[in-house]
C-alpha cells in the first residue's frame, strides 16, 4: 500500500495533480519520515554529548592516558598476542579456561588480576582510621547542613520535600 502511495504520488506530482490522495499521501510521508529523521538526528547528538561528558566512558572519545600508558597497553597487547605475555599483579593476567571454570565462569577482571601490592603510608591504622571517620563525621554534617538548605529553598519555590 505504502509503495503505491509513493509510486503514484511522485507520478501525480510530476503531473501536476496536487490534490489526489496519492499526491497528498506522498507529501504528507514525506514530511512525517523528514521530521523523523530530524528529530532521531537531535536526539543521537544529545546521546553522543551525554557519552562524551560522561566520565567511564571518556576514555574512549576522549583518552587522558599519557603517551606512557598507551604505549604500556599496546606493548601489552603484543606480547598477548605472541603468547609472552606475564601476568603483572593489579594490572594483566592469562588464565585458561580451567581457572575460569573454577570461578563459575565469572570474568571480572579482579578475580585473575589481583590487586596491586600498595605502599605503606607509614601512618599507623588506628591513628588513620581516627583520622579518616573525623574527616567523615564532618563531611556528614556538612551534607546535612546542604540538605537542609535545598530543602529550604525547594520550599520557598513550592516544592515541598518529605522526610524520609
Amino acid at each position: 500500500m505504502l509503495s503505491y502511495v509513493f509510486k503514484t504520488g511522485f507520478r501525480n506530482l510530476g503531473n501536476k495533480k496536487l490534490f489526489s490522495f496519492a499526491s497528498i499521501g506522498t507529501i504528507a510521508s514525506s514530511v512525517l519520515i523528514f521530521c523523523i529523521f530530524f528529530v532521531l538526528a537531535t536526539n543521537i547528538r544529545g546521546v553522543i554529548k551525554n557519552v562524551e561528558t560522561t566520565v567511564g566512558i571518556q576514555v574512549f572519545f576522549n583518552s587522558n592516558l599519557s603517551e606512557e600508558e598507551i604505549q604500556n597497553l599496546a606493548d601489552t597487547f603484543e606480547a598477548f598476542q605472541k603468547g609472552t605475555l606475564e601476568d603483572v599483579k593489579g594490572f594483566c593476567a592469562v588464565v585458561d579456561t580451567s581457572k575460569i571454570a573454577e570461578q563459575d565462569y565469572v570474568l571480572t577482571p579482579g578475580r585473575y588480576v589481583g590487586i596491586e601490592e600498595q605502599e605503606d603510608d607509614g601512618e599507623p591504622f588506628e591513628e588513620k582510621m581516627t583520622r579518616l571517620t573525623t574527616e567523615l563525621s564532618g563531611l556528614f554534617a556538612k551534607s546535612h547542613v546542604l540538605e537542609a538548605q535545598i530543602r529550604k529553598n525547594l520550599g520557598a519555590i513550592g516544592f515541598e520535600i518529605g522526610n524520609e
